[in-house]
């Protein structure tokens, strides 16, 4: 596909086909012309926002109402006869905007500029109305981009993390003897969250012997300092929050990185928030494909707190519908809460499956 100085953007509430061409170096235009109708206004401010913010001339057509076709193809006609002396120069990007949009762009459109359609699950650019093949969009957004095309501003992000070997021999110790600890992992999480408000970081309860195997796997690592059949001692705040489930998030940025050639951008602890000052906190997240996965590490009984697929729903629809919900969780589910998680698209990896984490992200999720 060639580069056109502009590209004509049917605005929807899916931003990220109208975006990934427009980030794409190759084919990267130097003005965007935004087609908008009333009801998608908060959306082309967005995108305005975001394409300036990377030198690239925004303007903005107003279409009018959403679905009075008659005026929609009259302004998609008034643009087409505007423009049509520099059409060498411009293309139409078809994916956005509702099918009367679609059909009353490509009407005034076809005869004199060149017309494409992303498609989203292969993130390829295929051309309506002239011969050529298909042009694979190169996968050069960052997550800072994705957040950002859905009104939303990372203020947090780790891509780099130092896991030290003891992390890293607690992980094989975890997963090699599962069964035995995965029974305990609960009460630990327990312990190390009601301990929060514990400047001692001692918590005293009665500590099971079945426990025991677990906590002293901890206590190597450092995480703990001392424990016995009544107190846990936590070495310090980040010592507790690790034993509360962080360590899931380590364990998931190392099996991340370990296939980071493959992946377009990862990155764990991630904050984001809205205009209106709306935040939300991701475990772990990455690109692949031009398609965002978030991920969700949990090491409590899901049973005991089901609300926590609801929210893993709500937060994947804040970047469009095509964002990826990821799972993983150190207990396995039960199998109503395996039945919420299928109903909600959520995928998922459990239990003993994260000994092949890496390799299940890239098979799972492509």
């Amino acid at each position: 596909m060639k580069r056109f100085k502009t590209h004509v953007i049917l605005v929807s509430d899916q931003v990220t086909p109208n975006a990934t061409p427009v980030m794409d170096d190759q084919i990267r235009p130097e003005k965007v012309i935004l087609c908008v109708t009333k009801s998608m206004k908060p959306k082309a401010a967005i995108l305005k926002k975001f394409f300036e913010s990377k030198k690239i001339i925004c303007e903005e057509f107003e279409l009018g109402p959403a679905y009075h076709f008659d005026i929609i193809k009259d302004r998609f006609l008034e643009l087409a006869t505007r423009l049509v002396g520099d059409s060498q120069n411009i293309a139409l990007n078809l994916t956005g905007g509702t099918k009367l949009m679609t059909i009353a762009a490509l009407t005034s459109f076809q005869d004199d500029f060149a017309c494409f359609y992303v498609i989203p699950e292969e993130a390829n650019i295929c051309m309506i109305n002239r011969n050529e093949p298909i042009y694979a969009i190169s996968e050069q957004m960052k997550l800072e981009d994705f957040f950002g095309i859905h009104g939303y501003q990372v203020t947090a992000i780790e891509r780099r993390k130092t896991i030290s070997s003891d992390a890293r021999k607690l992980f094989d110790e975890l997963l090699e003897h599962y069964h035995e600890f995965k029974d305990a992992i609960g009460e630990l999480n327990y312990n190390a969250m009601i301990a929060e408000s514990n400047r001692t970081m001692n918590v005293k309860n009665d500590i099971q012997e079945k426990s025991w195997g677990l906590l002293n796997c901890f206590m190597k690592h450092g995480a703990i300092s001392y424990f016995d059949d009544k107190k846990i001692t936590f070495n310090g705040p980040s010592g507790r929050k690790f034993c509360q489930g962080f360590w899931l998030e380590d364990y998931v940025y190392l099996a991340l990185a370990a296939v980071k050639e493959q992946l377009q951008d990862f990155a764990v602890s991630i904050s984001i928030k809205s205009a209106s000052d709306t935040k939300n906190e991701i475990d772990a997240a990455f690109l692949l494909n031009n398609r965002l996965y978030l991920i969700e590490c949990k090491t409590a009984n899901l049973k005991k707190n089901a609300d926590a697929l609801y929210k893993m729903d709500s937060v994947h629809a804040l970047t469009g519908l095509r964002t990826q919900p990821v799972l993983i969780s150190y207990l396995p589910l039960d199998k109503h809460s395996k039945q919420r998680a299928k109903d909600l698209k959520i995928q998922l990896c459990e239990g003993q499956e994260m000994k092949k984490l890496s390799s299940l992200l890239l098979e799972k999720m492509t």
